[in-house]
């Protein structure tokens, strides 16, 4: 499993467009720093780590986009290429994106205790969020229009709960709940969504690479 992901890592420079989603992936570092201080500020910067999840999501598509090689086509790694490894580094770069968002919250709930709940609350809303996105990244490089349709309505509707301060009604006991059986419980439902993501791969594996989920100087090579 670590060579998998090791070997997904060195894949990688050789992926369309590598350098482009690096400076994109900065660009919504950059912007993140002052939505996280603002929302600091107003005592939920929480849901500004969604931001982030477009970040995370580049390293996983660029490496779909080796797919479309006659080469990697050829190749006995193709099915690992399209399955096992873009769920491990998926997973991975999700989970650090979670770890990092669940410090934070951390140093939120220190800071205003009668916030502790929401917060909560919207660390749950971040995991479900993430693994509805491992399950769409499982599908769409497949079935592109298929999985957008099903993950817009899901991630609009955690989002929404996330940012309204409304959160999800009885998820957690918050008050009653220890910080890190709050993160673990994150984790969890992120390894699900992993798992999930890895099984749907295998399922679609045999469709052919979907053009609308690639950019356009690529589409003319599927």
């Amino acid at each position: 499993m670590i060579n998998d992901w090791k070997l997904g890592m060195r894949m990688l420079r050789y992926a369309h467009g590598i350098k482009m989603n690096c400076i994109a992936a900065g660009l919504v570092m950059l912007l993140e720093i002052p939505a996280v201080i603002l929302g600091r500020m107003n005592g939920n910067g929480f849901p500004a780590f969604y931001m982030l999840l477009v970040a995370g999501m580049l390293p996983t598509q660029a490496l779909f986009s080796l797919s479309v090689a006659g080469m990697v086509q050829a190749s006995p790694l193709k099915k690992k290429l399209q399955t096992k490894i873009p769920a491990l580094m998926n997973f991975s770069i999700m989970a650090a994106i979670y770890l990092t968002g669940g410090l934070f919250c951390g140093i939120m709930v220190w800071g205003k205790l009668e916030n502790r709940e929401f917060i909560y609350e919207n660390m749950i809303i971040l995991a479900i969020a993430i693994a509805a996105i491992m399950v769409y990244m499982g599908v769409a490089y497949k079935h592109f229009i298929a999985a957008s349709a099903g993950l817009l309505p899901v991630l609009c509707f955690m989002m929404s709960k996330g940012l309204s301060g409304k959160g999800l009604p009885n998820v957690l006991s918050g008050r009653g709940t220890p910080f890190w059986q709050v993160l673990l419980g994150g984790f969890a439902i992120l390894a699900a969504g992993a798992m999930a993501e890895y099984l749907l791969s295998l399922l679609v594996y045999r469709a052919p690479m979907d053009k609308m989920a690639q950019s356009a100087p690529l589409r003319k090579e599927i």
